[in-house]
């Protein structure tokens, strides 16, 4: 999910709730995922609300689900994870253990045994259903290598080296297509940035060729690269002359297509500095960022149903936000007349390339929120932040209906709200009636977690409050909505623990760590996929240098951890992946 842009400007034809029609003219809370600290799999989608990135959540909202990677095939989740991690510090390796059973399995070596001087990179990927497993190994003098894992069985396969081309001296961050058949890398090299695409054999040999569009002496990729629904295109940005004007590429995947791409950017100013790109979910779209700030770009669209492609479109202008309908039938659409935090909210309908008229949703100008606004899970509410609700200066959680012809007049969905009071994050989970919201009512008051009926916000519930001035870190919907999971602090300055809030049995929340140590703290927690058990790391610092052990624990028996990682290793990085069944 990823934050997007749009300032308002009325004498724009091309903007929302404009005169009609269409201009020709040459965006995750907080934002989604960072390019360069993601570690689960990498696919391009558009923006659906305003969001953090794992593994913490700050200021902003989330959709939540299960943190495992895995398909959804009907069938009940089966119990536990594997789990890989990845250790720290130096030389780092990757371990596997089954948490499947009752009790964690040994931890056993994924990569091959290291040669001098070699180690692991901090992080690790997978594939969008987890079925491959991407590492980095690298040397001072040597290089780097990067390396596929085969993860469909219950334990891993064979690592197969990826065959580089001679010369690579960085990775960044892989891309894997949406059927799992294609990587995409883009590298550094003598000859500057470049992307590469390989096909993934089924024993995960993999060659990559030079795939972007040739560039001159100072031209380069940039970092976001995106695969069409069926992988049979992809768009990237460059600027293959080393001039500063960015361009967007589109190009095939088929056989003798490497290098081969055309401008769909048209004659257009230069994209500056964002870089975030998308397909239509019909793939008959392709829409894409520009503007000089990536927190606030605009979106133009580009027509990909004719050959060549349309001229692009201005759907969105610069320097505000949007969030996509789950349908990608209508877009958010938050907006300021300057460059500050609150603004106003609107929502409009698009078709491709064409844009509706915008209806204002807030009934007081200038006073929503610019991180914090999103889609109900259905799409049939808007839920956002402003101030005013009870108190001028606090944020309060609103919602209104924007499902009909016009919004309804909306509604406060939070608790009442006092001074120096606030709402933190908005969650929503599989459940489209409700949604979840952390906050406080004042400066004095603990952090609270309340899950509201977006029919009925009256009938709210509280489901968990921290101690007089305590606050909460991380939070987490289990997989079927249920229950929240979250890590907070007794008080002021104290470490981190882990708590359980139930939806079916609101009250004082059930802490689920097992004691900690005076200088420990919980961080990173996960529901496995059947919702049944929790992951989490206890972190502590020692001479400067952040050590953490992996440890799990039943949802059912609070309290009794049980560790994953080695006793003798310290975890940096852990991927999840679903059970297999036997």
């Amino acid at each position: 999910m990823r934050t997007w842009g749009a300032l308002l400007i009325l004498a724009c034809a091309a903007c929302p709730g404009g005169t009609g029609g269409t201009t020709e003219t040459t965006d995750t809370a907080a934002t989604t995922e960072p390019p360069a600290t993601t570690s689960g799999s990498e696919t391009a989608a558009p923006p659906t609300g305003t969001t953090t990135a794992p593994p913490t959540t700050s200021d902003g909202t989330t959709t939540e689900g299960t943190t495992t990677e895995g398909t959804t095939t009907g069938e009940p989740a089966l119990p536990g994870a594997r789990v890989v991690y990845v250790t720290s510090p130096p030389p780092r390796e990757l371990f596997f253990v089954d948490c499947t059973g009752e009790t964690p399995g040994a931890p056993i070596r994924v990569n091959e045994p290291l040669a001098e001087g070699w180690g692991a990179g901090p992080v690790a990927w997978t594939s969008p259903s987890g079925r491959w497993l991407y590492y980095h190994l690298v040397h001072p003098q040597l290089g780097l290598e990067a390396w596929l894992v085969d993860m469909s069985g219950p334990l891993p396969g064979v690592p197969k080296r990826v065959a580089l081309p001679p010369g690579i001296s960085a990775l960044f961050f892989p891309q894997f297509s949406h059927d799992e058949t294609r990587l995409a890398l883009r590298s550094e090299d003598p000859d500057g940035s470049q992307f590469f695409l390989c096909t993934i054999e089924p024993d995960g040999t993999c060659a990559p060729e030079r795939w972007g569009v040739p560039v001159q002496p100072g031209g380069i990729h940039r970092i976001f690269f995106a695969f069409s629904p069926d992988d049979t295109r992809v768009a990237y940005f460059a600027d293959p002359e080393g001039d500063g004007f960015d361009q967007v590429f589109l190009g095939g995947t088929a056989p003798g297509e490497a290098g081969v791409a055309v401008p769909v950017s048209g004659d257009m100013p230069p994209v500056d500095d964002v870089e975030t790109l998308w397909f239509s979910q019909d793939g008959a779209t392709l829409y894409y960022g520009f503007g000089p700030d990536q927190s606030r770009p605009g979106v133009r669209a580009v027509d990909l149903s004719s050959d060549p492609p349309k001229a692009p479109i201005t759907v969105v202008p610069i320097d505000g936000l949007v969030a996509v309908h789950p349908d990608e039938s209508a877009m958010l659409w938050w907006s300021s007349e300057d460059k500050g935090s609150n603004g106003d909210l609107a929502v409009f309908a698009i078709d491709g390339t064409k844009v509706g008229p915008s209806a204002p949703i807030h009934d007081a100008p200038g006073r929503v929120a610019d991180r914090l606004f999103r889609w109900s899970a259905d799409g049939r509410f808007a839920i956002y932040g402003a101030h005013g609700g009870q108190v001028e200066d606090a944020y309060a959680l609103f919602g209104a209906d924007v499902s009909g012809p016009t919004p309804t007049p909306p509604v406060i969905l939070s608790a009442p709200i006092t001074t120096n009071g606030t709402v933190d994050r908005v969650l929503v989970g599989p459940d489209p009636s409700v949604v979840f919201y952390t906050g406080r009512p004042d400066l004095e008051t603990g952090d609270q977690v309340w899950m509201v009926p977006l029919e009925s916000p009256g009938d709210r519930v509280m489901l968990a409050e921290t101690a007089e001035l305590g606050g909460i870190l991380d939070v987490r919907l289990s997989p079927d909505g249920s229950q929240v999971l979250f890590s907070a602090s007794p008080g002021l300055g104290a470490l981190h623990e882990l708590f359980l809030g139930d939806a079916a049995a609101p009250g004082a929340p059930v802490k689920l760590s097992a004691p900690l140590e005076p200088d420990e703290g919980v961080w990173q927690p996960r529901f496995s996929q059947d919702g049944g058990r929790v992951f989490y790391n206890v972190r502590r610092v020692v001479d400067d240098t952040i050590v953490q052990r992996l440890l799990q624990v039943e949802v059912d028996a609070p309290g009794a951890a049980i560790q994953v990682s080695d006793p003798a290793h310290s975890v940096s990085h852990a991927l999840y992946f679903p059970p297999v069944a036997e």
